[in-house]
C-alpha cells in the first residue's frame, strides 16, 4: 500500500482532500504544519507529498528544500496545492526543489487535476 501526506494548515481542507484520495490502495496522513511534516517523513517516508505553501512553523518552500537537500528524502516526490495562482509562485515552488513534480492551484475544479498527478507520479 501506497502512502501520500498532506500538509495543509486549513482543517476543512485537509479533510476534503484526505476523503477525495483515500482509496483501497493508498493510505493518507495528514499534519497541518511544516515542522510535524519532517518528523512524519524522517519516521515514516510517503510514496508522495502535497503540500500548501502557507504553512505554520516551516512553510512549504522550506520544507522542499529540506527534502530535496537530504538523500533520503530527495526522491519523494511533491505535489505544491496551494491558493496561489501565478507563475511567480510555480517558478519558485520549483526553484531549488527538483522533487516538486507538479504545482496545482486550489481550487474545487483541480481535484481531478490532483488525481491525475497522484496516479501519474505513484500509480
Amino acid at each position: 500500500m501506497k502512502t501520500i501526506l498532506i500538509v495543509e494548515f486549513h482543517n476543512r481542507t485537509r479533510e476534503i482532500l484526505m476523503r477525495a484520495i483515500q482509496s483501497d490502495h493508498l493510505t493518507v496522513i495528514t499534519t497541518d504544519n511544516g515542522a510535524d511534516a519532517l518528523a512524519i517523513i524522517n519516521n515514516q517516508p510517503p510514496n508522495l507529498i502535497i503540500t500548501e505553501i502557507i504553512l505554520p512553523k516551516i512553510n512549504g518552500f522550506q520544507l522542499c528544500r529540506q527534502l530535496a537537500s537530504n538523500e533520503l528524502t530527495v526522491n519523494i516526490p511533491i505535489i505544491i496545492l496551494t491558493s496561489f495562482d501565478d507563475e511567480f509562485t510555480a517558478y519558485w515552488s520549483r526553484r531549488g526543489c527538483p522533487n516538486v513534480k507538479d504545482f496545482i492551484p486550489k481550487n474545487n475544479s483541480n481535484i481531478g487535476r490532483l488525481l491525475e498527478a497522484i496516479n501519474s507520479l505513484i500509480g
